[in-house]
């Protein structure tokens, strides 16, 4: 059987795909989305924090787009 993942331009898996990944690519967006705009924050870094379970750290790197940001294609594997 064959199943999708999502991979990077050169071949590794990035996104929900990645085996280390603790969140899907969907709650990234809805992460994003709880921060609120730039200017004018809903939530600070630690209640996302608290509220996603990880470190303040890892909810910057995404907010700043330092994580799970690579452009990617989908690749069909072995399951």
């Amino acid at each position: 059987m064959k199943r999708r993942v999502e991979i990077n331009e050169i071949g590794y898996r990035v996104g929900a795909s990645h085996p280390n990944a603790k969140l899907t690519n969907e709650q990234v967006e809805q992460l994003i989305d709880d921060r609120g705009p730039g200017h004018a924050p809903l939530m600070s870094l630690q209640q996302l924090a608290d509220k996603w379970e990880m470190s303040k750290s890892g909810v910057k790197g995404i907010i700043d787009g330092n994580r799970r940001c690579q452009l990617s294609t989908w690749k069909e594997i072995d399951a």
